[in-house]
């Protein structure tokens, strides 16, 4: 209370005096300009320079996660089509070393001709000083010696034609694949790179308007063995009984020595790629375990 009568008996005018007019220039000297220009921006010029800086960092996050996938996606194809490149070109090189040992033996038949030739020329030559009247059978060995030397050589020909239309075919076969599949016998493969249950790879297959693979050959088993990948194929036990994806009896099999052990959880199979024989490599396997698989669809004609 006492304070609100000191305050209210003050004199204002004596506490803060008026300036005189000598002073005037003096007060608004000391003013600065910058202090006028250094005012905080208002609020909405705070809140959209804070939401330009969660919305680019939001950008970057989705940038980075884009740039991620994009990475998995090309390792991925990348593997497939190297995986089906080197098995084409497995097959191109054992073409071609065939075509190349054809090509050598059928240059040397064609050089000991040359030679027997040379070799008949001077017995013909002794002969014919000898016994003139044996010179027609000789000549008419030589000329038969030539006929097989001309044959020989059209073969050679023919080798060298056929390859080239090998090659044609190879190109060809590519294309009636999806891409990353591999060709083989009028049908196409898939080896996967992911690891899936042996539900979750059949449904991946049927996605892609196929199934896990049903080997139905010794050929077969054997190329899929090649791919040098441990993987599911479309063979389960329903009720007891071994059966394909197709509700087929299991007649031939490639069960590894041991198998199938008919533990209780290990109802579905798995082609071992690390067993020692290509015709004894399949295991009876939790249907449950992740594994790569292999998917099967008919070529394009």
């Amino acid at each position: 209370m006492a304070e609100e009568e000191i305050y209210a008996n003050a004199d204002v005018s004596e506490m803060c005096p008026s300036p005189q007019v000598g002073e005037e220039h003096s007060i608004y000297a000391n003013v600065r300009p910058e202090d006028a220009v250094a005012s905080k921006p208002s609020g909405p010029v705070r809140n959209y320079s804070r939401w330009a800086t969660g919305s680019l960092g939001l950008l970057c996050v989705l940038l980075l996660a884009l740039s991620i996938a994009l990475s998995f996606k090309y390792v991925k194809e990348r593997g497939q089509l190297q995986a089906e490149t080197e098995h084409l070109l497995a097959g191109c090189v054992d073409i071609k070393e065939q075509l190349l040992a054809n090509n050598t033996n059928l240059t040397r038949q064609v050089d000991q001709l040359r030679i027997t030739e040379g070799e008949l020329q001077d017995r013909i030559a002794k002969l014919k000083k000898r016994c003139p009247s044996g010179y027609m059978d000789i000549t008419m060995e030589r000329e038969q010696l030539l006929a097989n030397n001309t044959n020989l050589t059209r073969q050679v020909d023919q080798l060298r034609i056929t390859e080239g239309e090998l090659q044609d075919r190879i190109a060809k076969l590519k294309k009636r694949c999806p891409s990353g599949w591999i060709y083989f016998n009028t049908k196409c493969y898939l080896i996967d790179s992911s690891k899936k249950t042996w539900t979750e790879s059949r449904t991946y297959c049927q996605t892609h308007g196929a199934d896990l693979v049903i080997i139905s050959s010794r050929e077969e088993q054997v190329f899929i063995y090649g791919l040098r990948k441990s993987v599911w194929i479309g063979l389960r036990k329903e009720q007891g009984q071994w059966e394909w994806v197709n509700n087929t009896k299991l007649s031939s099999s490639f069960w590894e020595k041991g198998q199938p052990n008919n533990h209780p959880p290990e109802n579905c199979t798995l082609l071992f790629s690390k067993a020692s024989n290509p015709l004894f490599s399949w295991h009876d396997y939790p249907c449950n375990d992740q594994q790569h698989f292999t998917c099967k669809i008919s070529a394009y004609m």
